[in-house]
C-alpha cells in the first residue's frame, strides 16, 4: 500500500503546475482569429485587408489594419469598444488592443 500511495504522490507531484509564467500569448478566448480588422498577425496573408502592421511604439502591436486619412476619417472601434485612431505617420488605422484570438501556425 505504500508503494502505491508513493506512486500517485510521484504522479501528481509530476503533473503539478511549475509555477513558471506561460508564454506569452494571445489571449485565446476569443478563438482562432478570422483575419478581421485589429486581429494579431504575423504577414500579410493573415489579414483579409492584406495589411499586417507592426506598430513601433512601447505596445510592439502587430495587427491587421486599414488605411485612414490624416483629415479625420473615422477609424471602426477595437473590440473593447475603445475608439481606434489614425496614425498620422503611417495612415493606418490602430486599435487600443489587438482582437482576442488565436492567431493559426
Amino acid at each position: 500500500m505504500r508503494t502505491f500511495a508513493f506512486v500517485v504522490g510521484l504522479a501528481m507531484s509530476l503533473g503539478a503546475c511549475s509555477g513558471s509564467a506561460p508564454p506569452s500569448q494571445p489571449d485565446a478566448s476569443g478563438g482562432a482569429c478570422t483575419k478581421a480588422l485589429y486581429d494579431p498577425c504575423a504577414t500579410e496573408h493573415d489579414c483579409t485587408s492584406g495589411n499586417c502592421q507592426t506598430f513601433n511604439d512601447a505596445s510592439g502591436l502587430e495587427v491587421c489594419t486599414e488605411p485612414c486619412s490624416a483629415s479625420g476619417s473615422a477609424c471602426p472601434n477595437d473590440s473593447s469598444g475603445a475608439a481606434g485612431t489614425c496614425d498620422s505617420t503611417l495612415l493606418l488605422c490602430r486599435p487600443a488592443k489587438a482582437n482576442a484570438c488565436t492567431l493559426a501556425p
